[in-house]
């Protein structure tokens, strides 16, 4: 009697729809929750605050990862401008509700990349990326901020 009862209790976990999983929550799944911002900023001045350098690293991270390498990769081409820069700003402001205190880091954060040799300035106003990095921007490589710092600047 205590077998049957459990396969009773097995084929009423069986999901109808998909007869291979078994529901195990009494719930069903929920849908997947929207991406969150690819970064964060914090509202709470009471929060503990990080140090220069750790702020620094993070301005040069998001400035990166959201706004400079899917800039390269859209315009597909190892250069640009700052108008080019703007735009793409721009954008990433509108799309993410970006207020101008947050946004003005990522001037800093341009300018810290050029500093730390991840993109080079010419006299035109260009902003061009380390030439060791242009086979990532060939085969469209999603190149996170840490992996093209250390792919440029341990080679100096």
């Amino acid at each position: 009697m205590g077998l049957k009862s459990k396969v009773v209790c097995i084929r009423r976990m069986i999901d109808p729809i998909n007869k291979n999983t078994l529901n195990v929550g009494p719930h069903p799944p929920h849908p997947p929750s929207p991406p969150p911002p690819p970064f964060s900023i914090s509202k709470n001045n009471k929060a503990k605050r990080k140090g220069k350098h750790a702020s620094s690293t993070e301005n040069r991270r998001r400035v990166w990862e959201c706004i400079v390498w899917p800039l390269i990769l859209q315009i597909n081409r190892q250069y640009f401008t700052l108008q080019e820069y703007r735009a793409k700003t721009d954008e990433f402001n509108r799309l993410y509700n970006v207020r101008p205190p947050s946004s003005s880091k990522f001037s800093g954060g341009l300018i810290s990349l050029v500093d730390k040799g991840l993109l080079l300035k010419n006299k035109e106003g260009l902003y061009s990326i380390d030439y060791r990095l242009v086979p990532y921007m060939r085969k469209k490589v999603k190149l996170e901020y840490g992996f093209a710092a250390k792919g440029t600047y341990a080679k100096q």
